[in-house]
């Protein structure tokens, strides 16, 4: 604790999306709620929240690195690894709130450790791929962008080859089955199908800037909706970079511009439609639901009239989550102040988000890491089709692909529906370093063979 609070300031226990974990919101996935209901019981005050998850986090990179060194290769490779993810102080940082990223990263850390465990022991090791499939589960429940990784997990049991569809299966029907009976439970007691309501009132937060006066919908509570968050946020569309040398600049002007362009603008817009058609609910919830359907009308009502400016917005955030976003040098800051507070934006950027425009650390550093998180995401490509053409690929290799593509499909993901913040970047900070420490211990491995040829070849 010492350590960190040196190097970062503890941030507040409590954050804005904490209230809706501690009343079981709908548009929250049960999982952390009923965790912080579990912490509660033991400590009221939540008082040992921070080091439960804090000490999750060091059990969980202590399990992943102890898996990837039963691939057969250098063990103190994963252990460097693991001393790796427990040494970001940002992990930390996370771990002091009432936030899902923590617990997010430690179930991740676990589904990784049992695909290692699995993998290692194949063509058997369906057990560990059921464990994985329930951990999961459980990470889904936690935080939804794990739905992402269930399209990763099918792709894991692929390679069993000649037990394809038992892998298939162990790898995804316990997790398949997990989000089905909350679901039903859902339904039966809650009114709605899904692990929550969820969806249209983040996506609609994305594609806002992407809403023109001249879009037509076919519903009216739609057009009308869409008609005012148009209207309220033609400032920011007008002005928006959309050549490809100035993306960065477009990255920040819409992650800056996400809170208050969904909050200020989408929602009330929304909410005044939905209230306008219905006039009265029966509960909460069904109105919830209803304002969910109608960001996701807008949204993708939206999506299919301007397809080439929400497939760039995307590319953009993708991109930047793989980077680690963050703002790399004095003229960068000193060009998203100049534009941020130019007249055209009164009132919108400039109040209270100029300070947030810094460097955290020195410009050399932070340039160093944009390029080699660029060269790490290029790598995973290539990575990822090199396993896929190579049947007998080593196991830390396998592994490696495995952790690149839960990158890709996490990032995809909040991509697609939300703006890509540093801390869901942050999220997959163990899936990289798996992804580098499966690849440098097979070239480790492929340079040890070939001396060893080498010295062979001299004896004989």
């Amino acid at each position: 604790m010492a350590a960190f609070s040196s190097v970062l300031a503890i941030p507040p226990l409590m954050s804005p999306d904490s209230g809706g974990y501690l009343n079981w919101e709908p548009i929250r996935t049960p999982g952390y709620p009923a965790f912080l209901w579990a912490i509660g019981w033991l400590s009221p005050s939540f008082a040992a929240l921070p080091y439960v998850q804090m000490g999750s986090l060091v059990a969980g990179a202590a399990f992943l690195a102890q898996a990837g060194a039963r691939l057969g290769s250098a063990w103190w490779i994963w252990t460097l690894m693991g001393l790796g993810i427990v040494g970001n102080p940002r992990l930390w940082q996370l771990a002091w709130q009432m936030q899902t990223e923590a617990m997010f990263v430690t179930l991740t850390m676990v589904f990784m450790g049992c695909i290692a465990m699995a993998l290692a022991l194949r063509p058997k090791g369906q057990r560990w791929l059921i464990i994985a499939s329930l951990a999961l589960g459980a990470t889904i429940l936690v935080r939804p962008v794990g739905y992402a990784l269930l399209g990763v997990a099918p792709l894991v049991g692929l390679l069993w080859r000649g037990h394809r569809r038992t892998a298939v299966a162990a790898a995804t029907l316990p997790a398949i089955a997990i989000l089905l009976a909350i679901s039903t439970w859902n339904w039966v007691h809650k009114g709605y199908f899904g692990t929550q309501i969820f969806g249209g009132t983040n996506i609609v937060g994305q594609v806002a800037l992407l809403v023109r006066p001249d879009m037509e919908f076919r519903d009216p509570a739609t057009e009308v909706a869409a008609g005012r968050i148009a209207a309220g946020l033609t400032h920011i569309r007008e002005h928006l970079p959309w050549d490809m040398q100035s993306w960065r600049l477009y990255y920040w002007m819409t992650t800056f511009a996400y809170n208050p362009a969904l909050y200020d603008y989408a929602l009330p817009a929304i909410r005044d439609a939905v209230q306008q058609s219905f006039r009265q609910f029966s509960s909460p919830i069904e109105r919830a639901k209803q304002e969910n359907a109608l960001g996701w009308a807008v949204a993708l009502g939206t999506i299919r009239q301007s397809p080439y400016g929400y497939i760039h917005h995307v590319a953009v955030h993708f991109v930047s989550l793989w980077m680690l976003p963050t703002i790399s040098s004095q003229s960068e800051a000193a060009l998203l102040r100049a534009t941020f507070c130019d007249e055209a934006f009164k009132g919108f950027y400039c109040s209270g988000q100029v300070n947030a425009i810094k460097l955290e650390l020195s410009e050399s550093i932070l340039k160093t890491k944009d390029t080699l998180m660029l060269m790490a995401m290029l790598a995973s490509f290539v990575l990822i089709v090199v396993v896929a053409l190579w049947p007998a690929a080593p196991l830390p290799l396998t592994f490696s692909a495995v952790a690149a593509l839960c990158v890709h499909a996490n990032h995809l993901l909040v991509a697609l529906v939300e703006a890509g913040l540093f801390r869901y970047a942050l999220s997959m900070w163990p899936a990289l370093l798996v992804m580098m420490a499966g690849t440098a211990a097979w070239m480790l491995s492929t340079a040890k063979d070939y001396f060893e040829r080498r010295s062979r070849l001299a004896s004989a």
